[in-house]
């Protein structure tokens, strides 16, 4: 299992998206090798945004739209996608009175905040954060073995796989 956290407006995180992910994904994840989860955090005082565009995936994959939601964010200038007033100028097939109705019940924003003061207390500080572990058959509850914090290259997250799936590095 793999957990990749990130924060939207974080220039790490849309490098990691843009130069590590797409190996990544179509070599362990696509392939079946890794299961892999996402969780959106906002460092606000640094990504004033972040917190907007962790609500907007959350929403998107209540509606089975996470994916489209997840590339539009990390690939585009957040300033553009959302107006002064929070409402998103794409969500593409989500009903934009649900996605009003889902902010001014909260959005999850206090989940979002303290999933950061979680995870900043147990020692991950930077992101993207990767962390890899297992999941007990149906539960919610990750099992940590290993974490990489920062923007990592592929080949070193390919190591630490390669010792944690089947004892040695893989893609060499």
């Amino acid at each position: 299992m793999l957990l990749e956290v990130s924060d939207y407006e974080c220039p790490f995180c849309r490098r990691f998206y843009k130069d590590v992910f797409p190996g990544l994904r179509a070599r362990h994840i696509e392939t079946g090798e890794l299961a892999y989860a996402f969780m959106g955090i906002a460092n606000e005082q640094l990504h004033p945004k972040a917190l907007l565009a962790a609500q907007v995936s959350f929403c998107a994959g209540l509606h089975g739209r996470f994916l489209v939601a997840h590339d539009l964010l990390m690939t585009s200038d957040l300033s553009r996608l959302f107006a002064s007033d929070g409402t998103v100028s794409f969500l593409p097939g989500i009903n934009a009175a649900s996605y009003r109705s889902y902010l001014a019940s909260g959005g999850n924003t206090d989940l979002i905040r303290r999933r950061r003061l979680q995870l900043k207390a147990d020692g991950l500080t930077a992101t993207p954060a990767l962390l890899f572990g297992s999941t007990e058959a149906g539960g919610n509850t990750m099992r940590v073995s290993r974490a990489l914090q920062g923007d990592r290259p592929l080949a070193e997250i390919e190591q630490v796989i390669g010792e944690l799936v089947g004892g040695s590095p893989v893609h060499q």
